[in-house]
């Protein structure tokens, strides 16, 4: 009987060799892809918030479901707020409050990102099955 320390609570992927990919490794690797996003979010005018923020979404549930680890997300979801805040909403980083849009744009990013955790799980899910 060998001592062990318990897996972690969180949803965790395994590589090959059966250890959970770090998730430093998995908050980089995310923060590639929401930056990404955010870049293309740029893109559409200024005036279309809700759209800018739902492609950000779209992010990060692609992070959620290829990176299944909920602490990288816990760490992600706010930090992207904050880009989303700074630089889509409002200009060269100045945060600042919108009252309900602000909200709005939290809810959705959470969203994304548990919706793409739970659609990566059941994908793996049914790969082994």
């Amino acid at each position: 009987m060998s001592l062990q320390p318990a897996p972690p609570a969180a949803v965790r992927p395994h590589q090959e060799n059966g250890e959970p990919t770090p998730c430093g490794i998995n908050i980089a690797a995310g923060a590639l892809i929401i930056v990404t996003a955010v870049l293309i979010a740029a893109q559409l005018p200024p005036s279309s918030t809700g759209w800018r923020c739902a492609v950000v979404a779209v992010g990060l549930a692609v992070v959620g479901a290829g990176t299944l680890d909920l602490l990288a997300l816990l760490a992600l979801v706010p930090s992207t707020w904050l880009v989303v805040n700074g630089f889509l909403l409002d200009r060269l980083g100045q945060l600042s409050w919108h009252g309900s849009s602000d909200l709005w744009c939290l809810t959705a990013l959470s969203v994304g990102a548990l919706a793409g955790l739970v659609l990566g799980a059941l994908g793996r899910w049914a790969a082994r099955s």
